[in-house]
């Protein structure tokens, strides 16, 4: 069973960091897949964010805020250094000899995506406090989990996992903002 999943996940693989590439997609993946390295482009939408909250919502804001940052952490903190670990998944580029690699080598384990998992945990936490931005910040969670197969560091299953992982994990930072918003109001 778990090659025949492999067999799965290296032909989607190759379907996507080979047969679907296109000139446009080669420009633009490596972007999408290190968004967090955009500088003003991330750091902008994230210093409004932070103000928006501070300033309309007050202390609630700024329990969202810390909120959000225990996410990160735990999110990116759990799955490099404990997750990936465990499961010790070589990446694509040292499995499969031709791949095609569209940014710089990765020397860390590939499951599950740490891009991944940061992205969709956060993508569900903001979802949560901005409603009308949800169809925005899940577009752009799946879309970096999507770069990361298609710029070659990633198999399918590691950004499937990945996204079902930060998924979870924002459901339970949501649980807990909303019991610390309870706690702080009385």
């Amino acid at each position: 069973m778990i090659e025949f999943l492999t067999q799965i996940d290296h032909s989607v693989f190759r379907l996507i960091n080979y047969d679907l590439a296109h000139p446009l997609l080669d420009k633009t993946m490596p972007i999408a897949t290190d968004l967090h390295k955009q500088g003003l482009f991330a750091l902008v939408p994230v210093l409004l964010l932070l103000t928006y909250w501070i300033y309309k919502q007050r202390l609630s804001g700024v329990i969202r805020i810390f909120v959000l940052l225990g996410l990160l952490v735990v999110t990116d903190a759990g799955t490099h250094r404990v997750i990936k670990p465990l499961f010790q998944r070589e990446r694509p580029h040292d499995v499969l000899k031709d791949t095609v690699l569209r940014t710089h080598r990765h020397s860390s384990y590939s499951f599950p995506s740490t891009h991944a998992v940061n992205t969709m945990g956060a993508a569900t936490l903001l979802a949560f406090s901005f409603p009308s931005l949800k169809i925005l910040l899940f577009f752009v969670a799946l879309l970096v989990a999507y770069s990361r197969v298609y710029v070659g560091v990633h198999f399918p299953l590691d950004v499937l996992a990945g996204s079902a992982l930060g998924y979870m994990i924002g459901i339970w930072f949501i649980k807990l903002d909303i019991f610390l918003q309870r706690k702080f109001r009385s």
